[in-house]
């Protein structure tokens, strides 16, 4: 064999050796390369997935400011102003601190994890609570009705919320605002009802906080005594009467004290709607505390009893067969020696309106009823005098005979009046 040929042979099997060694180096290396940055490509995904997620998260729970809401405001004074509050998203839904609506109208507030209290300047306050579809509405000082919500407020990061049409309704039902959201606007319209007092300019002055610290979110204002002084009350008995007002969504009823810190231990309603109200070492007016009802209200009967104990117990029953009980409270009432029972239920709301509009009807039919009675009948027999009327065959005036039967008719007519 020539040596040239065994140059060739030796080139040949070099080459059928070294070029697979390396393309086997070079894919290794591409390999080893390649996962290397694959991985860490999927920590970076992985990472931003994760922080994507999170944001997403917090997002769902936090509230976060959104564009604003306009408030377009008529007061009760005629005058019109323009203002707007931030919109936040509060569980997935675009909402407003009703904090911030309070302070738009500037309207005294106190706020608590558990009760926001907003006043007006006519001494008008209604308390809200929070994740609760009920507030208590006090005026000049004394709880006068409870509003059924269209929805609870909603705490988060110690501020109440709302969507804007809510706080329309619960406005609306509170004040008598005539309000109006348009949602594609972004515009709550509200006009205020006018009032008698101008003073009271409801953005003519900065906006205040209530002292937390002095107002009880159940008595936001001292109570009205006017309804029950202490000459009033019969000071030989320690719980000597009680008052009930009957609202459309439940009642309040007051009770009388005129001892301080009177003990008591309170029952609420269970699910026959018999509740107890038990005053330790008291004394009661039986006679006037024992009460009964018609038998569509929502509260049957109270009686009133004395225990061997020395105790007076209240057993209040309730119409559970016609309505159902949402929720009931009993605290001691601010300021005074005297309490204070809520018992809500729910209603129909449909109802309510249906019942209204029929009372409206009513009320409008009687009105136009009493404008068309008549106080004077005025009977006209018609000719007279030199017009005879018509003459009959035997020569008879049309005139005389209308006059006799125009004469038996008015004395019919008194005769019936006078019955």
């Amino acid at each position: 064999m020539s040596k040239s040929s065994c140059s060739e042979k030796s080139l040949t099997t070099y080459i059928s050796i070294a070029i697979p060694t390396r393309a086997r180096i070079l894919v290794f290396l591409d390999k080893v390369f390649f996962s290397k940055i694959r991985k860490l490509m999927m920590k970076r995904f992985a990472l931003f997935g994760f922080a994507y997620l999170q944001t997403l998260w917090l997002a769902t729970l936090s509230a976060v400011a959104q564009p604003a809401l306009t408030l377009d405001l008529t007061l009760s004074d005629g005058r019109t102003a323009m203002d707007k509050v931030p919109f936040y998203t509060v569980r997935n839904m675009d909402m407003v601190a009703i904090a911030d609506i309070c302070s738009a109208l500037r309207f005294a507030f106190a706020e608590t994890s558990q009760t926001l209290t907003v006043a007006t300047a006519q001494r008008d306050s209604c308390v809200l609570r929070t994740d609760n579809h009920f507030a208590l509405v006090w005026r000049n000082g004394s709880p006068k009705e409870a509003l059924q919500l269209a929805a609870a407020p909603v705490l988060h990061e110690g501020k109440h919320y709302l969507m804007p049409k809510h706080v329309g309704t619960w406005l609306a039902a509170w004040l008598g605002v005539g309000a109006s959201y348009d949602p594609t606007a972004r515009k709550l319209t509200m006009v205020f009802k006018p009032i008698a007092d101008t003073t009271n300019k409801p953005l003519a002055t900065a906006p205040t906080k209530i002292d937390s610290a002095k107002v009880s979110p159940a008595a936001p204002a001292p109570p009205d005594t006017t309804l029950a002084t202490k000459s009033d009350l019969d000071a030989r008995y320690t719980i000597p009467m009680l008052t009930v007002d009957e609202k459309a969504n439940g009642i309040i009823i007051r009770i009388f004290a005129t001892q301080p810190n009177v003990q008591y231990e309170f029952i609420p309603p269970d699910a026959n709607g018999i509740a107890y109200l038990t005053f330790v070492k008291s004394t009661g007016n039986i006679a006037a505390l024992t009460q009964k009802f018609p038998k569509t209200s929502f509260l049957k009967s109270i009686q009133a009893i004395r225990l061997k104990s020395g105790a007076l117990q209240l057993t209040f029953e309730l119409n559970t067969a016609r309505y159902k009980i949402k929720s009931s409270e009993f605290a001691r009432e601010r300021g005074s020696n005297h309490f204070l029972m809520l018992i809500l239920r729910d209603v129909n709301v449909e109802e309510i309106l249906e019942n209204e509009k029929v009372e409206r009807i009513k009320s409008e039919l009687e009105h136009e009823r009493e404008k068309w009675k008549l106080d004077v009948i005025c009977l006209d027999a018609g000719h007279g005098g030199k017009d005879p009327g018509a003459i009959g065959f035997s020569g008879t005036y049309e005139k005389n005979v209308t006059l006799g039967i125009v004469l038996k008719v008015g004395k019919l007519i008194e005769k019936i009046c006078l019955m």
